[in-house]
């Protein structure tokens, strides 16, 4: 399993740094640094280490690789397993965990340079998404003499924006796809309706759509019932960009924009029985359930 690294678990990290010192194709260093060191030049947050059987067989965590405050949110990742637990998944696990909070944290760029004879780590950089983006040659000698290249892979985090829009043909299409869902039928009385005049039905309130990358992959609507109240709707994600934090940055950015219209309580409703994960997110965000209808969960925030 994976988790938190805490200071407790040096012995293990740094007998499993010593390995790839040995090694001779992991790093230039010839020493292990002591915990005092290693702490000091790594980021605090985003350290891990993967358990088996309650032993600590791998690590990750990350350093920045500037002191400049513009260059923040881009880090360097090491990335180490035990010798004996080689060709078990251990490493893709860890990169994949380490990708998925950076995001979180607010880090834009993962970059990892890697001793090019290493062919098994870049294969594993490759498959978790990263991509070669130069190389150096002869950069300095391993601890045998040896001068040795080192190939330079970067992972670039997607960047998510909400917008308001009024892009009617692009949220129509997302509208479109969201109403394909199985179960989610009851969600869409007088649909045609909605679709023939967006504008219309969303006045008074805002129609937004979230950017990954510049191109739009979610949407949500806030809908006017009368000048204090209004009806959070549509918010749907693309199923291959879903699992990033994107659900709940469009519901903090719904919100914030029911504020900005001046609105002082936000309703919702949701099918928890075919939409579990979005259900389970509302209620962590603080949104009051009211009651439970046939299958329909009506819910509430106070703005």
């Amino acid at each position: 399993m994976i988790r938190e690294m805490t200071n407790d678990d040096w012995e293990r990290v740094s007998a499993i740094y010593k390995q790839g010192l040995l090694s001779g194709k992991s790093t230039f260093n010839t020493e292990c640094p002591s915990f005092e060191e290693w702490d000091k030049g790594h980021i605090k947050e985003c350290r891990f280490v993967y358990e088996e059987e309650g032993k600590v067989v791998g690590w990750i965590a990350i350093s920045p690789t500037s002191s400049r405050s513009a260059y923040r949110g881009c880090v360097e990742m090491s990335v180490y397993v035990d010798e004996n637990y080689h060709g078990k998944g251990i490493g893709t696990k860890l990169i994949n965990k380490l990708i998925e909070e950076a995001e979180k944290a607010g880090y834009w760029s993962i970059y990892s340079a890697i001793f090019s004879i290493n062919e098994a780590s870049i294969k594993v950089h490759k498959k978790c998404g990263f991509r070669e983006i130069g190389y150096r040659e002869r950069i300095a000698k391993d601890r045998f003499g040896n001068w040795q290249n080192t190939t330079l892979m970067e992972y670039r985090v997607p960047l998510f924006e909400v917008k308001e829009s009024n892009d009617y043909e692009v949220i129509k299409d997302l509208f479109k796809e969201y109403s394909q869902i199985k179960g989610a039928e009851g969600c869409f009385v007088s649909f045609d309706k909605e679709l023939s005049d967006l504008g219309s039905y969303y006045a008074g309130g805002a129609t937004l759509l979230g950017f990954e990358d510049e191109n739009p992959i979610s949407c949500i609507a806030i809908k006017k019932i009368d000048d204090d109240k209004c009806e959070g709707k549509r918010l749907f994600i693309k199923p291959e960009h879903r699992g990033k934090g994107y659900a709940r940055k469009m519901l903090n950015a719904m919100l914030k924009e029911a504020k900005k219209l001046g609105f002082k309580e936000l309703v919702f409703t949701t099918r928890p029985d075919v939409m579990a994960v979005g259900y389970g997110l509302y209620k962590r965000m603080g949104f009051e359930e009211l009651k439970l209808e046939d299958g329909v969960a009506y819910m509430r925030v106070v703005l």
